[in-house]
């Protein structure tokens, strides 16, 4: 990915860590009275100190990730259960009660409503509850019993605490991608310096430059920026095209 001015990294936290890896290996090997010329000891030994606390924001990152899928998914499913709760109690209204158009108001009858739309699932389920009374049997002549009621109360109350659960493990995960900035951008600094570095320094060894050269090459999966990925190669069981002939 091309360098710029942005304070955003440049790459994920498993490319940096690779690159971050290769540089230090490099930068602390036969070569490094080359590099620390040119990059200074603290630059080097930094890059090693931060390689641990990177392994470990690595680690996180993919653990909060598939903790905020989990809430989300567990959300999804108490959403969908309560949204087939409310749709049929519409439907019950609207064929057993027609006419009653203040009961069809107070449920949201023909008003377009999502599984995912968690507030106005939670609105049509609240309603059902307000309906139902304090003995839950106020809309017992449409066929919605108390047991109904009751139900569409216990998934309002789930359903608002996957909602705040899955809030929780969104903002966790975003504190702590605020958290790492700083390290990541200062291993990039790091790796930026010592692949510099060795390319100037072995400018006329294209072996050993190739090393360094090898620190900024494009992995696709590892860039920040989300381009998309290579096309994929041909399969080589598969014969090539024969030559067409140019018409004559």
């Amino acid at each position: 990915m091309a360098l710029g001015t942005s304070n955003d990294p440049r790459w994920t936290l498993a490319g940096a860590l690779r690159r971050a890896k290769m540089a230090h290996t490099l930068a602390t090997g036969p070569d490094r009275p080359a590099i620390e010329a040119r990059t200074g000891a603290a630059m080097i030994d930094g890059l090693g100190t931060d390689l641990v606390p990177l392994a470990d924001a690595e680690a996180q990152a993919a653990g909060d990730l598939t903790q905020q899928k989990g809430a989300t998914g567990g959300e999804r499913a108490t959403s969908q259960d309560a949204h087939d709760l409310v749709i049929r109690v519409r439907d019950a209204a609207a064929r057993r009660a027609p006419a009653d158009l203040e009961m069809h108001r107070a449920l949201g009858v023909g008003d377009g409503v999502g599984p995912r739309s968690t507030s106005r699932v939670l609105a049509a389920l609240d309603a059902i509850v307000r309906l139902g009374g304090t003995d839950a049997s106020g809309l017992a002549p449409i066929g919605v019993l108390a047991a109904d009621v009751e139900e569409a109360g216990r998934l309002a109350t789930l359903l608002r605490g996957k909602d705040s659960e899955q809030r929780t493990k969104m903002t966790a995960r975003a504190s702590g991608t605020d958290g790492r900035t700083s390290l990541r951008l200062r291993v990039e600094a790091a790796v930026d310096a010592i692949g510099s570095a060795g390319q100037l320094a072995f400018r006329k060894d294209p072996v050993k430059r190739a090393r360094f050269e090898a620190l900024f090459a494009t992995v696709m999966s590892e860039d920040a920026g989300g381009e998309p990925s290579p096309p994929e190669p041909s399969d080589p069981s598969t014969p090539p095209a024969a030559p067409t002939t140019p018409a004559s």
